[in-house]
C-alpha cells in the first residue's frame, strides 16, 4: 500500500495511505456575506503510476481551507498548513 507523510508548519506529521477517505471542508459565503464552514466532499485518496501519492495529496490539498479523516472527526487540520507532502 502507498503512503504519503505530510508535514505541517508547527513540525506535526499525519500519514495518509492509498484508498483512505479524507473529508474536505471549504469556506462558504452566503448571499447576506455570513461565512460558515461545511463538508463540501469526501476524497479517496489514489497512487499515481509514477508519481506515487504526491498528485492525490496536493489535489485534495488544493480543493479545501480544511480537512479530517473520515474516521476521525475529533481533529481537523488546516491544509495550507501543509509544508512538505513525501511519499514513503
Amino acid at each position: 500500500m502507498h503512503k504519503a507523510l505530510l508535514t505541517f508548519s508547527n513540525n506535526e506529521t499525519l500519514e495518509l495511505c492509498e484508498g483512505q477517505l479524507v473529508t474536505l471542508i471549504s469556506k462558504h459565503i452566503d448571499n447576506d456575506d455570513k461565512v460558515s464552514a461545511s463538508p463540501s466532499e469526501t476524497y479517496e485518496l489514489w497512487n499515481h503510476s509514477s508519481a506515487a501519492m504526491i498528485p492525490s495529496v496536493c489535489e485534495f490539498l488544493c480543493r479545501c481551507d480544511f480537512f479530517h479523516l473520515i474516521d476521525d472527526d475529533n481533529k481537523v487540520y488546516n491544509s495550507k498548513a501543509v509544508v512538505t507532502i513525501q511519499n514513503i
